[in-house]
């Protein structure tokens, strides 16, 4: 177990947990991926690997196809939803910082997918989680995206 952050299943229980989002009755990750739902997390930007194209946009502005996922980050800088598509079927994971944590910060320049068109991102903050081995050697356990920079 992790001192810096929680990860749970995306299920509804994990929502539950996490976010404190009651989907219990009707929980599903298609339903889930709704922006409006997404939104009401709290969570404000997304990168999409989709079969046809690559998406990083704000929650806000975008349309999510389930069925065109590979894999898709919708975060926030303390939490992030993580959904797979595995031959077909849909799954994640569910991550949260932990209070008082101090990860390493980083800004990257994203690949310019887009001829120089105003509103893309063009920069991604991403955190780095680390922990100890066995041998209290430390090692980054989790590279979480945190915020979008346009």
């Amino acid at each position: 177990m992790n001192k810096n952050y929680y990860i749970r299943k995306l299920d509804a229980k994990g929502l539950e947990e996490v976010f404190g989002y009651n989907l219990q009755d009707m929980f599903s990750i298609t339903r889930l991926l709704d922006s409006n739902i997404i939104k009401e997390q709290g969570l404000l930007d997304a990168i999409i690997y989709n079969y046809d194209s690559v998406i990083s946009d704000r929650i806000s502005k975008i349309e999510i196809d389930a069925e065109n996922i590979i894999e898709a980050r919708l975060f926030n800088d303390n939490s992030e939803i993580r959904v797979f598509n595995d031959e077909s079927i849909l799954s994640g994971i569910i991550f949260s910082q932990k209070e008082n944590v101090n990860p390493i910060i980083q800004e990257v320049i994203l690949y310019p997918r887009y001829k120089e068109e105003a509103g893309h991102a063009k920069k991604l903050k991403i955190k780095k989680y680390f922990d100890y081995d066995e041998d209290n050697q430390a090692f980054i356990s989790y590279i979480k995206p945190s915020r979008l920079i346009f």
